[in-house]
């Protein structure tokens, strides 16, 4: 039951961030940093307000964030690969791809207690 427990809370972190992008943010706002920082600043939100449900654990740092690796090798074809590898982090942040968004995040969804070890001494 533990995995179904987990499996079910990311099921539903899924669909209700895909429903959020889809619905708000989707075709409708530039591809610039600004507007991609709007979607996370959203999405962070929703972590915080799972963590106080207890869906996230509230002792782990949930967020989202750009995944600056893959926007990088996403503009590797369009730049020489000198002024490529100058770019700094926040500089790799600000340089978004056409359409796309690159995004990550990191969690800690919280299992359920199934397991008990209490181990006694004398």
């Amino acid at each position: 039951m533990t995995h179904i427990n987990t499996v079910e809370k990311m099921d539903l972190i899924y669909c209700d961030i895909y429903k959020a992008w889809n619905n708000s943010y989707k075709g409708k706002y530039p591809n610039i940093l600004d507007n991609q920082m709007l979607l996370i600043s959203s999405i962070n939100g929703y972590f915080k307000a799972l963590a106080k449900d207890k869906i996230l654990d509230p002792n782990f740092d949930n967020k989202s964030m750009v995944d600056i690796a893959s926007q990088r090798l996403a503009n590797y074809p369009k730049w020489e690969r000198k002024q490529f590898n100058s770019w700094d982090d926040a500089y790799a942040m600000k340089m978004t791809v056409a359409t796309k968004v690159f995004l990550k995040g990191s969690i800690k969804i919280t299992g359920i207690m199934e397991d008990f070890f209490f181990d006694i001494f004398m």
